[in-house]
């Protein structure tokens, strides 16, 4: 039986007895929950996988020591070292 049609019965037949009605809310509530943390778990599965295809694209940065000895390799006639330097007024 399909969660909407017996929902639909529990409300029905708990029209007359209050007992009745607050069980059926409080299944209701445990339903709503439930499908809340089902929705949580997609999501993060989905955001997990996302950030895992933007690591793998992503290209690979040097490490920051690598850029450091990259610099200290260029030769001296390198456009950067040709840069005038910057005063700080």
């Amino acid at each position: 039986m399909p969660a909407a049609l017996a929902l639909a019965l529990a409300l029905a037949l708990a029209a007359a007895d209050p007992r009745a009605q607050l069980s059926a809310l409080e299944a209701r509530r445990r339903a709503e929950e439930t499908a809340a943390r089902l929705l949580a778990q997609q999501e993060r599965s989905v955001l997990d996988t996302l950030g895992e295809a933007e690591t793998a694209l992503a290209p690979e940065a040097p490490e920051p020591t690598q850029a450091l000895d990259l610099a200290a390799a260029a030769p001296e006639g390198d456009a950067a070292s040709e840069l005038p330097a910057l005063e700080l007024e």
